[in-house]
């Protein structure tokens, strides 16, 4: 995407009150973002029960990227997906904590899968995943994301209340989720 292509996008998400998404639930609003960055540009922004997200992509858009083998690839998003803005939210990997949002804004489940490198096995990083009904519904989320089950090494649950506990805990940044 070019620069003044960029700009144009942003000038036009600036412009909005919030964005349309395809058969997006009443319940999950995403409206034009609220932090912006060159690489991966951000499409919109989330509170989700009281968690800031950068949506990086919204439901039903195309995540693209490279590989570290430099090969693209490809997938269709099932939901929204962001990272949490603030708190102690760096993953192990440094960067800001990965979620994925389901419809149910109300839903007090949290799925964190600690994702792992489909070569080494060696876990990789955590991937949170709120707005389901089930542990089930976020797993089959989780897992469509991905054209390997190789990605997944398992997965913990909890509620909303312990997830803002482990985020608010300055101590657990840069850790497993657990």
């Amino acid at each position: 995407m070019g620069r003044d292509t960029i700009r144009e996008y942003i000038k036009a998400l600036l412009e909005e009150e919030s964005i349309e998404v395809p058969n997006s639930p009443e319940e999950v609003v995403v409206e034009k973002p609220k932090r912006f960055r060159k690489e991966y540009p951000f499409t919109g922004y989330i509170n989700f029960q009281g968690m800031d997200i950068d949506v990086e992509n919204i439901k039903g858009s195309t995540r693209k990227g490279k590989d570290s083998d430099g090969k693209e690839w490809q997938t269709y998003m099932n939901a929204h997906y962001g990272e949490l803005r603030k708190g102690g939210t760096a993953g192990t990997d440094e960067d800001k904590l990965d979620v994925y949002i389901g419809d149910n804004h109300n839903s007090p489940l949290v799925v964190i899968v600690h994702q792992q490198d489909p070569e080494t096995k060696e876990f990789d990083e955590d991937k949170i995943v709120v707005g389901f009904d089930s542990e089930d519904e976020a797993l089959e989320l989780y897992n469509s994301q991905y054209d390997s089950p190789d990605y997944y090494q398992d997965h913990i649950t909890m509620s909303i209340g312990e997830l803002w506990s482990w985020i608010k805990d300055r101590e657990n940044k840069g850790k497993k989720i657990e």
